[in-house]
């Protein structure tokens, strides 16, 4: 009797125990808000525009274009906060719209986008808290600085904007580099990314 009640709770405590051990894996797979001072120093990728920038000459119309980054960040780092590793990669999707189809008014100063959802920085698997992944980080963007250099390219910059999620302690800055230089008469349908950084001034 005495024998087949050991075996009882011992046949108990085991899925216990295992149930446990799960629990644990399970946390420290389960991503984590990363935090401390962002930076990355390179980039690459595209952004799609619809509709195309186009020159003021050949459209009289203008009309509002739509932004979607398809973005990599490389060279990523963090000081003072609790990653444990030295160097990572991130994401950044989503979609933003511009007032304007206007290529000189996107690429000649600052520029107040429409209200939309966040994009969204994924970060890779490099990044790491221990044994556990990054959160991502939701950044709503509310202004973009255009600048062009003929025979040179392009830049596209945004300055403390609001940052949510890993990384959220402070505000981001940042700038995404094209070889694309001229703003023709034909529409600018897709701008590709050779360069740029992120920062938290």
């Amino acid at each position: 009797m005495r024998r087949k009640l050991l075996m009882v709770v011992f046949a108990i405590t085991l899925p216990v125990g295992m149930l446990l051990a799960t629990q644990t894996a399970a946390s420290a797979r389960s991503p984590l808000s990363g935090t401390g001072t962002l930076s990355c120093t390179g980039a690459g990728g595209k952004i799609k525009l619809r509709p195309g920038w186009v020159s003021s000459t050949s459209n009289s119309i203008s009309v509002p274009s739509t932004a979607t980054f398809a973005v990599s960040f490389n060279g990523c780092s963090s000081t003072g906060g609790n990653i444990t590793t030295k160097a990572f990669a991130g994401h950044l999707s989503g979609s933003v719209v511009f007032p304007t189809d206007y290529c000189s008014t996107t690429l000649g100063g600052t520029v107040a986008l429409q209200a939309g959802s966040p994009l969204q920085i994924t970060w890779n698997s490099q990044a790491r808290i221990g044994p556990a992944t990054l959160a991502p980080s939701s950044l709503s963007l509310t202004s973009l600085t255009g600048a062009l250099t003929p025979g040179t390219g392009s830049t596209l910059t945004f300055s403390h904007q609001t940052v949510k999620g890993s990384f959220s302690a402070k505000t981001l800055s940042g700038q995404l580099d094209s070889y694309v230089s001229i703003c023709s008469t034909q529409s600018i349908r897709t701008i590709p990314i050779s360069g740029g950084y992120l920062s938290q001034p």
